[in-house]
């Protein structure tokens, strides 16, 4: 009997092995491997190598910001998480928010701006310091930052926007001091009430000036104005006679002009010569009796014939200087002023005299009379 349960029992028990799984002798340690990598990988399954740091998947890294921070509020990566901004470089990404907010309910995201300077368009020069939006100008000194539009418009159609001028005052170039209220810039004037800048009394031609010659009674007072310039001159009117320097038709006593000469092919300036009489030139008063034709005076007379003196061979600087009976030395190459020479005269004195062709070009009477054909070169006074 005993017999019997003893081989009862060994056959269970071979039928209960043969119910489980053959393990390999070596299957503990190839189990152990592949739960260790189970483990390792399954916390970065749902983000790629660049998103995978120890073992985690992260919103972002140094090297992706630029593609995982797309919202401006958030522009920055800082530990592995989109974060504020702390400067303008961090916006520079986002087109029309360059600026970071270092204030206010924004702080830390990227905004239009964060300081006036960053509100580079004239029409909205102004920063709101609570949207950081770029807006429309409250008043001028919202816009001084821009030289050629410095002046907050506050009527018409470009009010809030930052413009040349917005009245007259505003305009201080004399070539343009009226402000055109259509366009909002500066023009020309055409009143003399635009002119109120140092020395600007009167518009002449689109352009403030200090005178006129038909003004320079009032703003320049005994002295002319220069027609040129556009400003009073400190010669008085009516005083120059024949050959002396010039720059207004006004400062020649008599019948006289402001008239150009020239000498030794060079324009030498403009001084006052006598209209030619009626009856011509050498009925003038001597030396300057050589008519010149066709010119044209400072002021803008002519063109005429003025009684002069011959500017092929001479100056007026010369003449006037011979005509004072100036003594020189004949060693000196500079006592006599250009287009001059020092020479002996009919008083047998070394004085200043010039050349001539023939005696009216010389004074009726005194030691520079006549201007004698002798051998050599002939100059007024030479006995």
């Amino acid at each position: 009997m005993r017999t019997f349960f003893t081989f009862v029992s060994l056959a269970l028990a071979l039928v209960g092995c043969l119910d489980r799984e053959l393990v390999p002798l070596d299957a503990s340690a190839d189990v152990t491997a592949t739960d260790a990598h189970a483990e390792g990988g399954s916390a970065c399954a749902d983000c790629d190598a660049a998103h995978c740091v120890d073992g985690e998947c992260v919103e972002c890294t140094a090297a992706t910001e630029a593609a995982d921070c797309t919202e401006p509020e958030r522009p920055t990566c800082v530990a592995n998480v989109c974060g504020a901004c702390t400067d303008a470089d961090d916006c520079g990404r986002f087109p029309g928010l360059p600026a970071c907010a270092t204030a206010g309910p924004l702080l830390g995201q990227c905004v239009a701006c964060d300081a006036a300077t960053d509100s580079l368009d004239p029409a909205a020069a102004r920063c709101d310091v609570t949207t950081r939006a770029c807006v429309p100008c409250e008043a001028s000194p919202d816009c001084t930052r821009f030289p050629d539009t410095p002046v907050c418009a506050l009527e018409g159609d470009r009010t809030g926007a930052c413009v040349a001028c917005a009245a007259d005052t505003d305009c201080t170039d004399p070539t343009a001091s009226r402000c055109d209220l259509v366009t909002n810039t500066c023009a020309p004037c055409d009143d003399d009430d635009q002119c109120t800048g140092p020395n600007e009394n009167v518009c002449a031609a689109g352009t403030c000036v200090q005178c006129t010659e038909d003004t320079a009674a009032t703003h320049c007072g005994e002295n002319s104005c220069d027609p040129v310039a556009r400003a009073c001159t400190t010669t008085a009117r009516d005083s120059l006679a024949s050959c002396q320097p010039c720059l207004s038709d006004t400062e020649c006593d008599g019948e006289a002009a402001c008239v150009p000469l020239r000498f030794a092919g060079a324009d030498r300036g403009h001084y006052c010569l006598a209209v030619r009489p009626e009856a011509g030139c050498l009925t003038n008063d001597p030396p300057y009796r050589v008519g010149l034709p066709d010119r044209r005076s400072r002021s803008g007379a002519g063109p005429s014939t003025y009684c002069g003196i011959n500017e092929d061979l001479t100056t007026c600087e010369a003449v006037l200087v011979a005509m004072e009976s100036t003594a020189c030395d004949s060693a000196d190459p500079d006592a006599c002023p250009e287009g001059g020479l020092c020479a002996r005269v009919s008083s047998g004195d070394l004085q200043c005299t010039y050349a001539c062709s023939q005696g009216s070009e010389c004074p009726l009477t005194g030691t520079l009379s006549l201007c004698t054909n002798l051998a050599g070169d002939d100059y007024c006074g030479r006995r």
